[in-house]
């Protein structure tokens, strides 16, 4: 039972990571920026304005919310 339980985690892994794969191959061909470029750029946003980009967040996150309930 415990090997069958680490064979199917090595699966959901390996999937994984093809799924990310495949998501910053897109991100790159739609932005021209790998999701690497993307979360550095987030991080400095977050580290040099925190306030600003929570409030943004929440806000965005409100809209979105709201736009799946209809």
């Amino acid at each position: 039972m415990e090997h069958q339980m680490e064979r199917t985690i090595g699966v959901v892994r390996d999937r994984a990571r093809q799924l990310a794969r495949g998501a910053d191959e897109q991100l790159m061909e739609m932005t021209g920026r790998p999701l690497t470029g993307w979360a550095e750029t987030l991080q400095r946003a977050l580290r040099d304005h925190p306030l600003p980009v929570i409030v943004a967040a929440l806000g965005a996150g409100y809209v979105v919310g709201k736009l799946l309930r209809r």
